[in-house]
């Protein structure tokens, strides 16, 4: 049993870690750098050293037996050491890129597994998401939503058993749920933000998360799941910020956020008369064919949304037998590196089974 890790962050080094304490061999792993490959497989070792070494010119930091060469070549080799072997080899996408889409397709039409932490294959076109889905012995996308949540097995085990799903509702930003809670605690939005960003909460450019599109991508890939042939252009999608600081810098877009503080503390002020709180969430009206990702109103007492604090996440899903009043809730820690990598290898773990 094989795995190949695409990605060498923290949750893809977690990962390849984790890996290896289950007995599973890491015969690759690929980065912006560079790539490396060993047959007989990475040591801890190596796998510490290689966000330094693999661009190190003939991999000198890293075990005798291991092959170093671009990410370019990352492709060819895997399928050359697929051809060559008899060991079920898993691809793990630890990525946020895009860039990864074709690679993966080469992979899954070669026989290998293929298990996602990356979302953007899955919410590309509705074309790509069929042909990755098409075989689900070798694929698994569970932390696309949710980090380690069993969001996807959840709703998969809904449609396989004839489940008519109705509604989809969830918060799926550990990020905006960290920005609502602090702002239900009475902080200034532009506070609040810039502290998720100096604690590694926020993308670099926190625009990457306050424009929503994440949530839109997660929304898109529920509602796709249950059914729904929707693109990305299908979602409505709210952000956190004006049209026109789109095209600022980070830096001036940093310091023109108090810029915004009077306005969400108003839209705080409104959830709160209303016996709310505010939260961003993600609504999926399967019957009405609808994706809205936005700021929502979360009655205190009846919606679980408002129940939510910090970066966890939360899925709803009613259906005709789970409903309104009673719907089926799946709920915990939605990211951190230690739960995500635990997710992705839970789905390799499955791909090696088959």
């Amino acid at each position: 049993m094989s795995l190949a890790v695409v990605g060498h962050g923290a949750v893809g080094k977690c990962l390849a870690r984790m890996a290896l304490t289950q007995g599973i061999k890491v015969v690759g792993v690929s980065d912006l750098a560079a790539s490396a490959l060993a047959p007989s497989g990475l040591t801890a070792a190596d796998l510490d050293k290689a966000g330094d070494a693999l661009a190190v010119e003939g991999g000198a930091a890293l075990s005798a037996g291991v092959d170093t060469f671009s990410t370019s070549e990352f492709e060819s080799k895997l399928l050359a050491y697929q051809s060559s072997t008899n060991e079920r080899v898993v691809v793990a996408d630890c990525t946020a890129a895009e860039a990864t889409l074709a690679a993966l397709l080469s992979f899954q039409r070669a026989g290998l597994g293929v298990a996602l932490a990356n979302k953007k294959p899955v919410s590309s076109s509705l074309k790509h998401f069929k042909e990755l889905t098409s075989q689900p012995k070798n694929f698994r996308f569970e932390c696309t939503v949710g980090a380690g949540l069993p969001t996807i097995v959840a709703m998969q085990r809904l449609v396989s058993s004839g489940e008519n799903v109705r509604r989809i509702k969830g918060a799926f930003s550990g990020t905006l749920g960290y920005i609502c809670t602090g702002l239900q605690e009475g902080k200034r939005f532009s506070d609040v933000v810039s502290t998720a960003k100096s604690l590694g909460f926020t993308e670099p450019d926190p625009r990457d998360d306050l424009s929503g599109t994440d949530v839109a991508r997660k929304a898109l890939i529920l509602a796709r799941i249950a059914g729904l042939e929707v693109e990305m252009s299908d979602v409505e999608v709210e952000p956190l910020y004006p049209k026109a600081f789109a095209e600022l810098s980070v830096e001036e877009f940093m310091k023109r956020l108090p810029e915004l503080d009077d306005e969400m503390e108003e839209k705080v002020k409104r959830a709160a008369l209303d016996d709310a709180r505010l939260r961003y969430a993600a609504s999926v009206d399967v019957d009405a064919k609808t994706l809205k990702v936005g700021l929502v109103h979360a009655k205190i007492g009846s919606d679980a949304l408002a129940n939510l604090s910090g970066t966890g996440n939360l899925m709803v899903v009613e259906t005709d037998y789970y409903l309104p009043e009673n719907p089926l809730a799946v709920s915990g820690p939605g990211a951190g590196v230690e739960v995500t990598a635990g997710g992705v290898l839970a789905d390799v773990v499955e791909l090696l089974r088959h």
